[in-house]
């Protein structure tokens, strides 16, 4: 928000800090686990 704000003409300090909270539960992290065993036998990016 501080850019927009920049982009604007305004002072970035004005904006409020962010709230991000980590978004994952035990479900995706399995899912993360998972995809990184198949990427790493397929070739694929992780």
């Amino acid at each position: 928000m501080g850019t927009v704000l920049e982009a604007l003409g305004q002072d970035p300090r004005l904006a409020p800090p962010t709230a991000l909270e980590r978004q994952t539960d035990q479900r995706s992290d399995e899912w993360v686990d998972r995809y990184r065993a198949d990427a790493e036998r397929d070739g694929l990016p992780t």
